[in-house]
C-alpha cells in the first residue's frame, strides 16, 4: 500500500486502528498510531518522512507477536492491512481522542496541506 493510500485511509478514520505490514514489524500512521500511543503509552510515536514527498506522518511500529498476543480488541486481517476496533469503546472516548489527535499535528508537526502527487 503506498504511503498516499495509507495517508487517505487514515484522513477517513473515525473508529478504528488500522496496522500494515513493514517487514518483520506492524505498523500504524496519523489517528491509528496516535490510538496506539493512548492504548499503550509504553510505546513511542514519530514522524514518518516519505522522500518522494513533503508528506509527514505520525508513525508507530509493533511486533507481530506483541499484537496478537497483548491486545484484547478485536483484529480483522486483509491481504493489505489489519484492521482493529474497538466496540465497547465509548464515541465520547473515541471522539477526544480524535480532537487530541489534531492538536497534537497542529502543535509538532504541523498540518499536512497535501498529499504526494504518486
Amino acid at each position: 500500500m503506498s504511503y498516499n493510500e495509507i495517508a487517505e485511509r487514515e484522513k477517513e478514520n473515525t473508529d478504528r486502528v488500522f496496522l500494515y505490514v513493514e517487514g518483520e514489524r506492524l505498523a500504524a500512521y496519523e489517528l491509528s498510531a496516535f490510538v496506539i500511543g493512548q492504548l499503550f503509552p509504553h510505546l513511542h510515536l514519530y514522524v514518518s518522512l516519505n522522500p518522494e514527498c513533503p508528506l509527514k506522518l505520525l508513525k508507530v511500529t509493533l511486533p507481530f507477536d506483541w499484537v496478537l498476543e497483548s491486545t484484547m480488541y478485536p483484529l480483522a486481517v486483509s491481504d493489505d492491512f489489519a484492521e482493529m476496533t474497538f466496540p465497547e469503546m465509548p464515541e465520547s472516548t473515541r471522539s477526544t481522542w480524535r480532537n487530541e489527535f489534531e492538536d497534537y499535528k497542529r502543535e509538532f508537526l504541523g498540518i499536512n496541506k497535501m498529499l504526494c502527487n504518486k
